[in-house]
């Protein structure tokens, strides 16, 4: 029998903005740029990121272009299927 599992995404542990630092400074100290692309890669996606800006946009006014939705959402609407801005 198989074990099933799954991927870890260290982004969903980093679920405050002094994990966040904490995470990017250790991959700063590292020197490895591969390790520091995927440190900010990750940052970006993490928990703390996602919920401050969807909490900022919820102050702005109805009109600004949070409205309440995600960072994913809302780059969903600018960016193509390949990263191009739209």
């Amino acid at each position: 029998m198989m074990i099933k599992t799954e991927a870890l995404d260290p982004a969903e542990f980093l679920d405050t903005p002094d994990a966040v630092a904490e995470y990017l400074a250790a991959a700063y100290e590292s020197g490895d740029p591969a390790i520091i692309a995927d440190a900010l890669a990750v940052a970006r996606r993490s928990v703390a990121i996602e919920r401050d800006l969807a909490a900022l946009f919820a102050r702005l006014d109805a009109d600004s272009p949070g409205n309440g939705r995600t960072l994913g959402e809302i780059e969903a609407e600018m960016y193509g299927p390949f990263g191009e801005p739209i």
